[in-house]
């Protein structure tokens, strides 16, 4: 699947060893898992739901405090904060105005199909240039890793010939083949990159499109997963959210935001670069 290749979350196998990489990460691991798990199993319900759907999920905007949750005369659920430093003035609030500010919280990352479209075409765009650098990163180390075995012979054939003695013959020997062995883990990982670049792009994207739609129709557990994809942090204020975004939703919210000042843009128009 292509959301488990470690390459893009900053690490990568090679010869069934996991190494840590130096290259930077498109996204963390854990999101891409997350996105992966909503956007295959978004639709799917259970039979249960959690006892109170989004403890854990709210600290208090006032305090810093983590929110709880309470059914009030056995019925309606009631979040507030834990005031473990004592009284802050926070406000309770009933779960279902909760839940439907947090679907409004989902529904600022929704991208209509023509935003999409426009990204979609700066996706392929890009993924053109890195292909190409890919495969001229590729030429390079491979030649690279050609040129150090011609050394490696010629060495070996000096050190038969007694042009060289065998300590300097062992040592020049081993910091070549350390250094094939570098540059083999590099082709590896390019390799590696090939399609998934784009792929991962699209899924990111069907995500922001879809979040706000799945959330409303999904149970409770399910909710709760989506806003864990999507949100790093979140606070309230009486009954006032202020979500924190994850990578790269966060982009997307600001994007949108940038997007709804600038004047309307004709049927062929695309956003300035």
């Amino acid at each position: 699947m292509i959301l488990r290749n470690p390459f893009y979350y900053g690490d990568f196998i090679w010869k069934g060893r996991h190494y840590q990489g130096t290259h930077d990460p498109l996204i963390t691991r854990e999101l891409f898992e997350k996105v992966q798990a909503v956007l295959h199993n978004g639709y799917k319900s259970k039979s249960h739901r959690l006892q109170f759907a989004f403890t854990g999920l709210l600290r208090c905007a006032k305090c810093g405090c983590q929110m709880t949750a309470e059914k009030h005369k056995g019925r309606y659920v009631y979040y507030r904060c834990t005031g473990s430093r004592g009284k802050c003035g926070q406000q309770y609030v009933r779960e279902e105005i909760l839940d439907e500010k947090l679907a409004a919280v989902l529904n600022a990352i929704q991208i209509d199909d023509k935003i999409v479209n426009w990204i979609m075409q700066a996706l392929r765009e890009s993924h053109g240039e890195e292909k190409a650098y890919r495969e001229a990163e590729l030429k390079r180390l491979n030649r690279r890793h050609g040129d150090l075995q011609c050394r490696i012979d010629k060495a070996y054939e000096d050190r038969l010939d007694g042009v060289i003695d065998e300590a300097y013959w062992r040592d020049v020997s081993v910091r070549w083949r350390s250094e094939q062995d570098a540059v083999r883990v590099q082709i590896e990982c390019l390799q590696r990159a090939n399609r998934n670049y784009l792929e991962q792009g699209m899924e990111i994207l069907e995500l922001a499109q879809c979040a706000y739609s799945q959330y409303v129709r999904q149970d409770f557990s399910e909710k709760r997963r989506l806003l864990n994809c999507v949100l790093s942090n979140c606070t309230i204020d009486d009954l006032t959210l202020y979500p924190t975004y994850k990578k790269p939703f966060d982009l997307i919210v600001e994007g949108l935001k940038t997007i709804k000042k600038l004047p309307r843009l004709g049927l062929n128009q695309r956003p300035a670069d």
